[in-house]
């Protein structure tokens, strides 16, 4: 029976990750020392790379919510065909063109055309900016071995004046006069990394609800 079941489980798995993400950034930041020179004024940026783990959970949460969508469209075939359907998935146009080409539109050929007019008010041209994102990541992702997306941990140190510093540790609870630290981990355009995940698990449940109505509808039939 077609059901979203799996696609709402990929959506967990997601948040998972993305529970398992904050623990080893935490882990990650407390036990990190930074060597600022002697003289530094203004904002530095040390060069900290991120470890593979932190890495792989992050892929680990784009990819799974990338594929809840493609469970969608999958489910959706099956509810309309009453049989499963090979070679769907869930297209992201960036624009009409896009969305009228042969390849989005193959991946849709299994569904009615209600639900397919649905699936288009999702679409970045639409709105759903967020969407080109998820998918420049995760198609990012897919061709990637040891480094699964470009992020940085992006320690920030601002000082307020010139002031000789050896090793600063994030952990001490103390730092010198003039000094303030900010740790985060970001995406190559500077978004931040939680925010922007916490934002494509939003909203792909937002679309899951807006669908799962119908395969509700049809198991009462």
């Amino acid at each position: 029976m077609p059901s979203l079941a799996d696609a709402y489980a990929r959506l967990s798995y997601a948040k998972e990750h993305l529970h398992l993400l904050a623990e080893e950034t935490n882990e990650f930041f407390s036990g990190l020392a930074v060597s600022i020179p002697s003289g530094t004024t203004g904002t530095f940026f040390p060069n900290v790379p991120l470890p593979p783990k932190i890495r792989f959970l992050i892929g680990d949460v784009i990819h799974n919510a990338r594929v809840a969508l493609d469970y969608l469209v999958y489910e959706l075939a099956f509810l309309e065909k009453k049989a499963p359907q090979k070679g769907t998935g869930f297209p992201i146009a960036k624009n009409e063109d896009d969305w009228a080409s042969n390849r989005t539109q193959d991946k849709l050929r299994h569904l009615n055309p209600d639900h397919v007019n649905e699936i288009k008010s999702f679409q970045p041209f639409s709105g759903a900016s967020w969407l080109t994102l998820l998918a420049e990541l995760s198609n990012e992702d897919k061709h990637r071995c040891l480094v699964v997306v470009d992020c940085e941990s992006n320690v920030q140190v601002t000082l307020n004046y010139s002031q000789t510093f050896t090793t600063v540790d994030f952990n001490s609870g103390v730092l010198p006069v003039g000094m303030k630290m900010t740790k985060e981990v970001k995406f190559e355009n500077g978004k931040s990394v939680k925010d922007t995940l916490e934002l494509f698990i939003h909203e792909v449940r937002q679309i899951l609800d807006n669908f799962n109505g119908k395969f509700l509808a049809d198991a009462v039939l």
